[in-house]
């Protein structure tokens, strides 16, 4: 009567109510009266009737649509974050690549701060994405864990894992460098940057990457005899003055006649300075002696 004549749905849901603790089985009265008390916005009774239903469901699209509610009612309205990510989780049991639960959860901890956690969340959807989102989720880790936690070994290790999954994502590898230097974690930036230069099909992606080892070694790992490879390297890619100066020094150093002959020649073109060009010939001249 209330509800199909009256059409008082404060009145239909006291009288469901009613309906319903006498019988308490019927779950036709259980589900009206849920949607209605959702409707009327008394969330705090509708809750245990949607947890009800998601507990007595048959049918994993159901459970999983009233799961996605009850999370949004927590969450969102009734402001129980953790009984939300609790729902989350209990959904992603029941479907491990729930978008809807993986989505909440990271709004949840980013909302709350909680990073930790929410890198253990993002950790787990990497191990369940398509292998063309992997890369993005662990630079996405690599940011929190850089940003929020300062924590910057962390954050390479995260960009190191975003570089094998996807050797060509140019930002995963800006950052790891940027990451890798102010951590001074120069020998594993050196590892990382050989593997990619291997790894780098175009010859003009390939010089600023041997171009960087020989900077790495020479400045801050003392190594000038990997300098002097890494910049011979660049030397086959494209002529560079930087390479040319550093293997100048190092030739006259070892007594190396021929190398020292062929930098200075290949030098003499890339300068700009007359006086410089002059003395660069002499020096040729005085070596082909």
């Amino acid at each position: 009567i209330h509800r199909d004549k009256r059409q008082d749905k404060g009145d239909t849901a006291d009288a469901l109510e009613q309906l319903y603790a006498l019988k308490p089985n019927d779950t036709v009265v259980r589900d009206e009266l849920c949607d209605l008390l959702v409707e009327l916005e008394r969330l705090s009774d509708a809750v245990p009737l949607l947890r009800e239903r998601v507990n007595t469901s048959r049918n994993e699209h159901e459970q999983l649509k009233l799961s996605n509610k009850l999370a949004e009612i927590l969450h969102e309205q009734l402001h129980d974050s953790e009984g939300a990510f609790a729902v989350c989780e209990q959904m992603l049991d029941r479907k491990p690549s729930d978008k809807n639960a993986f989505d909440r959860m990271q709004r949840i901890d980013t909302e709350g701060g909680n990073h930790q956690r929410l890198l253990k969340t993002l950790e787990r959807r990497a191990l369940i994405a398509p292998k063309a989102d992997r890369s993005g989720l662990f630079v996405q880790m690599a940011t929190i864990a850089e940003e929020q936690m300062h924590d910057l070994d962390k954050a390479a290790d995260y960009l190191g894992d975003a570089l094998d999954l996807a050797p060509d994502n140019d930002e995963a590898l800006r950052r790891l460098v940027e990451a890798f230097e102010r951590a001074g974690r120069y020998s594993a930036l050196v590892e990382v940057l050989r593997e990619r230069a291997v790894l780098e099909r175009e010859t003009k992606n390939r010089a600023p990457l041997h171009r960087r080892i020989g900077q790495i070694l020479a400045e801050h790992l003392g190594d000038e005899k990997g300098a002097a490879e890494a910049y011979r390297r660049l030397l086959e890619l494209e002529e560079d003055e930087e390479a040319l100066r550093f293997l100048r020094r190092i030739a006259a150093q070892s007594d190396d006649a021929n190398e020292l002959a062929d930098v200075l020649r290949r030098l003499s073109t890339r300068v700009s300075d007359k006086t410089e060009r002059r003395d660069l010939l002499s020096d040729l001249a005085t070596v082909l002696d």
